[in-house]
C-alpha cells in the first residue's frame, strides 16, 4: 500500500509499485487541473524513478517512487503507459534516462534486447494515446542512434494539437532521420516553444540542422546550439523568412564576429524578433549598423525597429542600447522620424539629399530635427536627451548654411502642426539620384 508524508503543507505519497502509479493518476490526481510526470529510466530499462507532481494550488498531493524489479515484465510497463495515455489532467511529461555511471552512459547501445525493446514500445504506445500533454520533455538519450530502441512518435501522437512547448535533451547527435520526423512534427502543429540548447545538435549534419530550423515558422520562442557559419546562416534565413512568428531567440554555442555578421543579416529583414540572448563577447558594429545604418536615409528606414533586447557576453555598446529603447515604441514611424533625425542628422550628413526637396517639406525637417512643439511630446515618449541639442543645431546650421533658398520658403507653410512622413524625405532622395 503506498505511504504518504507531509511535506510542510503538501501531502507526498510514496509510490512502490505501477498500481499505486496508476491508483494516484485514476484517483485523486484525475480531478485536478493539471499534473506533472517525470520518469526516468535507469540505463539498463530495469527501473524508474517517477515522480507525479500536482500543479493545482487547490489540491496538494504529489507522489514519487521507484519502480524496480515489477517493470522487468512487459505488462507492467504497458499498463503504466495505459495509464498515461488515458489521462486527461497531465499537462506536463518528462522523460529521460539515467546513467548512474560512466560505464552505463558508454554502453548506452549494448544492453538492448528484444525484451527491452517491446516493453519501451508498449510504453510509448501508451503515451502517444494522451490528448492532454502540452509541455514535453525528451531525452533523446533514450533513444540510441542505431536504431535499437523504438522512439516517440510525435507526428501520430493524440498530444500533437495541444503541444505548446518541446524540449529535447542528451547528448546525441540528431541524425538525418530524426531531423525528418522533427521537421514533419513541426511543420504540423501549433508549438509555441522549442527548446534544442543541451542536445549535440550543433554536431549534425548541416542539411539535418537547417531542415529543422526552417520548420520553425510557427515557433515564437527559440533555444538552439550554434557552432559554425553555416548554422547561424540557417538561423538567418529563420529569421528572414516572412512567415516567421518567432519573438524570442537564444543562442548557445562560442560565436566569432562572423556568425554575429550572419545573424546581424537576418535581422535586418525581422520585423517579430524581440529578444535576443547569444553568447558572443566580440566587438558589436554589426549589431548597430542592423538597427540603425545611418549610411543614408533609406537605409535608416530599411534598418530593425522591432528588437527591444539583446544579452551578450560582453558590455553592450550605449548607442546600441539607445537604439533598443526606441524601437519599444510601438509607433514604428516615430521610431524610424526619431532615428533619422537624432542619428541621421549628424557630423558630415549628406546635405544634397534635400536640395530638391518640396519646398514645403523644409519647415518641417528643421520642426523634426530641432524638436518643434509638434515633436516635442513625441521625443519625450521615446527617451529624447538633452545632449542632442548639439547635434540638432549643428544639423539645422548646415542646411542653412549649404540650401540657401530654405530661407525664402512661404511663411504660411511655417509652423504648421503636421507631420514629416517618411516617405517625403525618401522620395526626395530618389528625385535626387533621378535627376543625377
Amino acid at each position: 500500500m503506498a505511504g504518504t508524508r507531509q511535506t510542510g503543507r503538501r501531502r507526498r505519497t510514496i509510490l512502490r509499485n505501477v498500481n499505486e502509479v496508476i491508483n494516484l493518476l485514476d484517483g485523486e490526481l484525475s480531478a485536478v487541473k493539471g499534473v506533472s510526470i517525470e520518469l526516468n529510466l535507469n540505463h539498463q530499462y530495469q527501473s524508474a524513478r517517477i515522480k507525479l507532481k500536482n500543479q493545482d494550488q487547490t489540491s496538494r498531493c504529489d507522489g514519487v517512487g521507484e519502480l524496480r524489479r515489477e517493470l522487468r515484465q512487459c505488462s507492467h510497463w504497458e499498463r503504466l503507459g495505459a495509464a498515461i495515455g488515458h489521462n486527461t489532467t497531465v499537462r506536463k511529461l518528462e522523460l529521460r534516462r539515467n546513467f548512474n555511471s560512466l560505464a552505463g552512459l558508454m554502453d548506452r547501445t549494448n544492453d538492448v534486447n528484444a525484451e527491452v525493446h517491446q516493453c519501451i514500445e508498449l510504453l510509448l504506445r501508451g503515451i502517444q494515446s494522451n490528448a492532454s500533454i502540452n509541455d514535453l520533455v525528451i531525452d533523446m538519450d533514450l533513444f540510441p542512434c542505431d536504431g535499437s530502441l523504438p522512439a516517440l512518435n510525435l507526428q501520430d501522437a493524440q498530444f500533437k494539437e495541444e503541444l505548446k512547448s518541446l524540449r529535447l535533451e542528451g547528448h546525441q547527435t540528431i541524425n538525418d532521420n530524426q531531423s525528418v520526423m522533427i521537421e514533419s512534427f513541426l511543420e504540423s502543429t501549433s508549438l509555441k516553444e522549442l527548446f534544442i540548447e543541451n542536445l549535440a545538435l550543433k554536431n549534425s549534419s548541416v542539411t539535418a540542422f537547417r531542415r529543422i530550423i526552417m520548420a520553425c515558422s510557427k515557433v515564437e520562442e527559440l533555444h538552439l546550439c550554434c557552432s559554425s557559419i553555416s548554422q547561424c546562416a540557417a538561423v538567418a534565413n529563420l529569421m528572414e523568412d516572412s512567415r516567421s512568428v518567432l519573438s524570442n531567440l537564444t543562442i548557445h554555442g562560442s560565436m566569432d564576429r562572423e556568425s554575429l555578421s550572419a545573424i546581424a543579416a537576418g535581422l535586418a529583414n525581422n520585423t517579430a524578433l524581440k529578444y535576443l540572448y547569444i553568447e558572443y563577447s566580440g566587438e558589436t558594429s554589426p549589431v548597430a549598423k542592423v538597427l540603425c545604418d545611418t549610411s543614408s536615409i533609406e537605409r535608416v528606414i530599411a534598418s530593425n525597429h522591432t528588437l527591444e533586447s539583446i544579452i551578450l557576453f560582453c558590455n553592450v555598446n550605449p548607442i546600441i542600447q539607445k537604439y533598443l529603447s526606441l524601437n519599444k515604441n510601438t509607433n514604428k514611424e516615430l521610431v524610424i522620424r526619431t532615428k533619422i533625425a537624432r542619428y541621421y542628422f549628424r557630423g558630415e550628413f549628406d546635405v544634397s539629399t534635400f536640395a530638391s526637396m518640396d519646398a514645403k517639406c523644409l519647415p518641417r525637417v528643421l520642426a523634426m530635427i530641432g524638436g518643434g512643439e509638434s515633436y516635442q511630446t513625441n521625443q519625450n515618449a521615446v527617451g529624447f536627451q538633452a545632449e542632442d541639442a548639439i547635434y540638432q543645431q549643428s544639423a539645422i546650421f548646415r542646411l542653412l548654411k549649404r540650401i540657401p533658398d530654405i530661407c525664402n520658403v512661404s511663411s504660411r507653410c511655417v509652423g504648421k502642426d503636421v507631420g514629416l512622413e517618411v516617405s517625403d524625405v525618401s522620395d526626395s532622395s530618389k528625385r535626387q539620384k533621378v535627376s543625377k
